[in-house]
């Protein structure tokens, strides 16, 4: 038993390639080595780049020995000479294989080159293989750039890296650069095959030999190393006889049972089940973290198979397949896409976070609470347009229907429910009825006052955004049907011109109107402080007595108000006209509120009221001069 110990390769090595031939995979590199080859065309530098596994390092071999071999350069080695057997048995003096990872000082770069400029010892190259180059510092990899430049004509360079970012552009640039790619799951599963069917003393069942073949090809993620090596494990945990059970037990493989039924448990909300699933995997020894990838892949196949199109290759046998389909009838395909979401967020933090069993739990619950058919991306459209203060879509009806009219009368308004961010609602509140109206069935009105409030409705059930807007603005309409609204600022200007409110609010006035009306958005004036416009008791000189002082106030008192120009104008009067408020005298601003339906300077105004001290006959020179409508603050309230 010592010796057969002492004597076993492992299947790794034992299955190394040899000739490019013998290669898995890599068409794109092993062709255009084998044509330079031929050529004679050979780079005194190579960069292989790709994932662990895949072949570099065997590739590199194969090079120097087609460099070396007793035959000449060739692109087909015969590994019968003396220069191609050192090669393989790695006791050749002319090819050293270095690890990056071991000479990252500069002092053992420049060991290197003193041996670089030496002359062969029986090979025709020099060959240096440095595996995990990007190991290297920055200044080792300095000081290899003048000998990459201008090498001696007998030395070749072979470079190997898993992180091509990690190469500086500087050694990029003085190498042939060579992407290796991860070898497909079918040419392991061939390559593997061919090892069961010539290793010695392995049996395999042939009713699960597929599975099995199948089980360690997807594991191994693109490396045939890591699949050779669990080949490996198997035949030592199996004793030789390779059953499935001790895949999965090796692999931590989970049933396609488990899977299904987890994603049936998640599109039915069972959170109870869901939980007993976990805590059995964890009861069972099973590695959490591979869960979570073997549900992320089920996931995805089931969403590609949702959306129509077919899969690149599968381990589904016809009786899965059906069991697939009854469970993808029952889900939509927003589910399966929130479901991935949330799993990729999982297989990355899962990695950093001790307790895994804590965040699957997380997450299946979560899913569970705000699992829906929507998608992310429509709930956070909705949000947002919530913010902005429009109201969530009403569910979706059938759109072969034609479309109803309703009363366009106002709605009184109601304290808004919770809305439901998925499908619309309110929670746990029954639907309202949408007020929909066409601008065609909207009556004229006369009066101005009741068509200017009329529209105002209109508008908000439209735009219900513009409540604020509407509440601070001021209207004006001329003979010419042109109405003019005045605003505080100009954000509130950008508001109403922004994008179709404008035109849907003219298109609103001209019916209201009976006739074509334009409407027109300004900004209003900087008001001036009704203190300004009155005049104060002036000071009492140094020599002036008391009695003065209030004889000047009297007359104050009884003086006119200061004139405007005809264009100031009085600000159109709100609606909570209905305030009191006591005046002693009058104050022009108890008069800011007098007209809604004409503009009148202020300076006709204040005339008609200095002219008339009693407040009654003021109010009724007003209402017969300007047939006018009139709120005045004295204890009473006049209209």
């Amino acid at each position: 038993m010592k010796e057969k110990s002492d004597s076993y390769i492992v299947l790794a090595r034992k299955w190394r390639p040899q000739t490019f031939e013998d290669v898995v995979g890599q068409e794109t590199a092993k062709r255009q080595l084998q044509n330079a080859l031929k050529e004679g065309r050979i780079a005194n530098a190579y960069l292989f780049a790709g994932p662990r596994g895949v072949g570099k390092t065997s590739i590199a071999r194969i090079l120097a020995k087609a460099l070396n071999c007793a035959d000449g350069i060739t692109p087909n080695p015969c590994n019968k000479c003396a220069q191609c057997v050192s090669i393989t048995q790695g006791n050749s003096m002319d090819v050293t294989e270095i690890d990056g990872a071991s000479y990252t000082g500069i002092d053992d770069i420049r060991d290197l080159q003193e041996g670089i400029n030496r002359a062969p010892f029986s090979a025709r190259k020099k060959v240096y293989i440095i595996d995990e180059v990007h190991m290297l510092s920055r200044p080792a990899f300095n000081a290899l750039l003048k000998t990459l430049e201008e090498p001696p004509p007998f030395v070749v360079f072979i470079f190997a890296t898993t992180e091509l970012e990690k190469i500086p552009e500087t050694i990029k640039s003085r190498c042939q650069m060579f992407l290796f790619e991860r070898i497909t799951a079918k040419d392991i599963h061939d390559r593997l095959s061919l090892i069961l069917s010539r290793e010695k003393g392995v049996k395999v069942s042939p009713e699960e030999k597929e599975a099995i073949l199948e089980a360690i090809a997807s594991s191994a993620e693109g490396g045939l190393r890591d699949a050779e090596v669990t080949l490996d494990q198997l035949i030592s945990l199996s004793g030789g006889q390779i059953k499935f059970e001790y895949v999965s037990q090796l692999l931590g493989l989970v049933e396609l049972d488990l899977l299904i039924g987890t994603v049936n448990d998640l599109a039915r909300r069972d959170i109870r089940s869901l939980l007993e699933r976990i805590s059995q995997l964890v009861n069972k020894g099973r590695d959490l973290e591979r869960f979570v990838k073997t549900m992320l892949a089920f996931l995805r196949d089931l969403m590609i198979l949702k959306a129509g199109a077919e899969l690149e290759s599968t381990a589904y046998s016809a009786e899965r397949f059906k069991e697939i389909n009854n469970l993808l009838d029952g889900i939509a395909l927003p589910f399966l896409l929130n479901a991935m979401n949330t799993f990729f967020l999982l297989e990355e933090r899962i990695k950093t976070v001790p307790q895994a069993r804590f965040l699957i739990e997380f997450a299946f619950i979560k899913l569970c609470a705000i699992q829906t058919d929507v998608d992310i991306e429509t709930i956070l459209s909705r949000i947002k347009k919530m913010d902005k203060g429009i109201p969530a879509p009403a569910p979706r009806q059938d759109y072969n229907q034609p479309a109803a009219y309703y009363d366009a009368s106002p709605l009184p308004l109601q304290k808004a429910h919770a809305a439901d961010l998925f499908n619309g609602n309110a929670n746990n509140q029954p639907s309202p009825k949408t007020v929909q109206w066409s601008i065609e069935q909207i009556e004229a009105l006369q009066d101005q006052t009741q068509l200017i409030n009329r529209l105002i409705e209109l508008i908000l059930q439209k735009k219900p955004i513009l409540a604020a807007t509407l509440e601070r603005a001021a209207f004006r309409m001329d003979n010419n049907n042109l109405l003019t609204i005045s605003v505080p600022e100009q954000v509130l200007v950008d508001i109403i011109v922004k994008g179709d409110t404008l035109k849907l609010m003219e298109q609103m006035f001209s019916k209201l109107s009976g006739k074509p009306g334009r409407i027109k958005i300004e900004l209003q004036p900087p008001e001036s402080s009704p203190s300004d416009l009155i005049s104060k008791p002036a000071e009492p000189a140094a020599g002036d007595s008391p009695s003065a002082a209030n004889q000047n106030n009297a007359e104050k008192e009884n003086c006119e108000y200061p004139s405007t120009e005809d264009t100031d104008y009085l600000p159109t009067p709100s609606d909570d006209a209905d305030e009191l408020a006591p005046i002693h005298h009058f104050d022009e601003s108890q008069y800011k509120r007098l007209f809604k339906d004409t503009n009148y300077p202020k300076k006709k105004i204040l005339e008609l009221l200095s002219q008339n001290p009693d407040i009654k006959s003021a109010v009724d020179v007003i209402k017969k001069t300007l047939g006018a409508k009139l709120t005045h603050y004295d204890d009473m309230k006049i209209t």
